[in-house]
């Protein structure tokens, strides 16, 4: 495990052992994952404050997928890796964290670039 999200004191904690790792590209993406599920916690929360009707619109669709994943949330060490990496919260914060890592490394790449 390289980083945690705990939604009750909305706490991201990095394993101290990737920090020594001297890798900041994983470092980065850790950071960005963990946040993603800070981000789709509160975003489910948001969701159940609605209205049912407003709820069913499309727009929300991702918050009721985060919501519904929550509500039945794989653990790996329980439920197998495969489930735990498979279901809607982990897929997505993946994506988001290549993503935004990429997006991160290579703007701080053309700022080097520039300055130097």
């Amino acid at each position: 495990t390289y980083g945690t999200y705990a939604h009750a004191t909305h706490t991201v904690t990095l394993n101290f052992d990737l920090l020594e790792s001297d890798n900041p590209y994983k470092c980065v993406e850790t950071l960005c994952h963990e946040t993603r599920h800070a981000f789709q916690r509160n975003i489910s929360e948001a969701y159940l404050s609605l209205d049912k009707d407003y709820q069913q619109l499309a727009i929300f669709d991702d918050a009721r997928g985060y919501y519904e994943n929550f509500d039945d949330y794989k653990d790996a060490y329980e439920d197998g890796f495969s489930e735990y990496e498979e279901q809607t919260v982990e897929a997505d914060s993946r994506r988001y964290s290549r993503d935004r890592a990429l997006f991160y490394f290579s703007v701080a790449e053309l700022y080097l670039k520039e300055a130097g």
